[in-house]
This record gives structure tokens, C-alpha cells and sequence, in this order.
């Protein structure tokens, strides 16, 4: 069954989309069947999310949202709180009560659909952002870890150099150890509602982080934690 959608989820989830083929996957999944669309459709629908995380970037950093960009996108919306007649089982799952009003059973209208969904989602989440101070603000990962599979600053296409640049600079280990420009070195792309003590999305994280930080402070520490590891296992021999 399919979890029903969420803007923050499919954000984290865009982490993994390292091309339309990882892409088509993640919607095989929540459609329950392959989507016959071109590349160029699926295009648009990454460019909403790399919309959402501009705006993002503002409400984080003190910026000016670009509300004229979804006020222009929520014009097109048609809301229904009732599950279409001919909409597909596998999908009524996914989506909420409250949600974009299918136009018809074209793989186009579907996935249209499915990204006005979470521009009304997001639009909720913005609204409270500006309009309320006790709006728990979003926050990100700030999970490292060395990865030389990536030829920029992000894992996720669509964020730009320039925008990466901003996040990097909150980690106090980046900033201290010159790895500002390394691309081998990763910030974990999730985000989340912040908490006051959230930090990292998950254990992983913050043990690569550990990991990480321990390398930088100790060049030596990776080797010698090897060698205390080959030297136990020599012992139960």
C-alpha cells in the first residue's frame, strides 16, 4: 500500500533520484504501475520540488519567498475532498481526503494531480511559516559522510551550487576543515520539522558524522580503529 502523500516525504524521497529512471521508479510505486510519460513531463514535476526548496531557502535563511510563483500554480487548482469514481485502487491510498481533483485517467492528469496535491500542502505549510512565530520551522539533516559518486555540491539535482553553498555553511566541520567546495564529502539532504534537539534524520547520520569528525581530528583514527578490529579477531582465533 502506498503511504499517502506528503510534500516533506517526497522531497527526501527526490535524494534518491539520481536520474528519470529512479524517478519513474518512485512513482511506479505510489501509482502501482509504470507510467507511459515522457521524460520532459517528469521534467516539470522535479521543478515544482526544486521550486519548493527555493522557497525553503528563503523562510531558512531570512529571504523573500516567491509567492507569486504559487499563487500562480494554486490558480490552476480544482479541490475535492471525494476520491474519483474512476480513479485507480492502487492509488486511492496515497492520495489524502483532501486533494487536487483528477481531471481524467491520463497518466498526465494523474501525476499533475499528485504535484497540485503537494503545492496545497506546501501552500499550508508557507502560510503558517510567515503568519505564525510558534510555526516550527523546517530543518535539515546535518549528516556527513565521504561519497566520491557525486561531481557537485548536493546529491539532489535540483539543488543549485549557490543554494547547497548556504546549508554547508551551517556545519561547523566544513567551515573549520577547508571541505566548504569538496564534493566528496556530502551533507545528508533530508528535511524534517525541527525539534530542539533534532539534528540528524537518522542513526546513520550521526555516526558517519562521528565517523567523520574523528577522521578530520585524527588522520590516523579509520586505521588504527582497523587494526584494534583485525587484532580481536586474531585474538578468537
Amino acid at each position: 500500500m502506498s503511504p499517502t502523500l506528503s510534500w516533506i516525504n517526497v522531497l527526501n524521497e527526490e535524494t534518491q533520484w539520481q536520474g528519470a529512471a529512479a524517478q519513474r521508479q518512485w512513482l511506479a510505486a505510489l501509482f502501482g504501475y509504470d507510467l507511459d510519460l515522457p521524460d520532459t513531463e517528469l521534467d516539470e514535476f522535479e521543478v515544482c520540488i526544486a521550486q519548493m526548496r527555493c522557497t525553503i531557502d528563503s523562510l531558512h535563511f531570512g529571504g523573500v519567498p516567491n509567492l507569486e510563483w504559487l499563487d500562480q500554480q494554486l490558480a490552476e487548482v480544482k479541490l475535492t475532498v471525494r476520491h474519483e469514481p474512476f480513479l485507480p485502487q492502487s492509488m486511492r491510498p496515497a492520495l489524502p481526503r483532501l486533494h487536487a481533483q483528477v481531471q481524467s485517467l491520463s497518466d498526465h492528469d494523474l501525476l499533475k494531480a499528485v504535484g497540485q496535491t503537494l503545492l496545497i500542502q506546501f501552500a499550508q505549510f508557507v502560510d503558517r511559516a510567515l503568519n505564525d512565530d510558534q510555526a516550527p520551522p523546517i530543518a535539515r539533516c546535518e549528516g556527513l559522510y565521504r561519497d566520491s559518486a557525486y561531481s557537485k555540491l548536493s546529491m539532489v539535482r535540483s539543488i543549485p551550487d549557490d543554494s547547497e553553498k548556504k546549508w554547508r555553511a551551517e556545519i561547523e566541520i566544513l567551515r573549520q576543515n577547508d571541505l566548504m567546495n569538496t564534493t566528496t564529502v556530502q551533507r545528508c539532504a533530508d528535511i524534517f520539522v525541527a525539534g530542539p534537539k533534532a539534528r540528524f534524520c537518522s542513526d546513520a547520520c550521526r555516526f558517519t558524522t562521528f565517523q567523520l569528525a574523528k577522521q578530520l581530528k585524527d588522520p590516523r583514527y579509520q586505521a588504527d580503529k582497523q587494526k584494534k578490529y583485525r587484532s580481536k579477531l586474531s585474538d578468537k582465533e
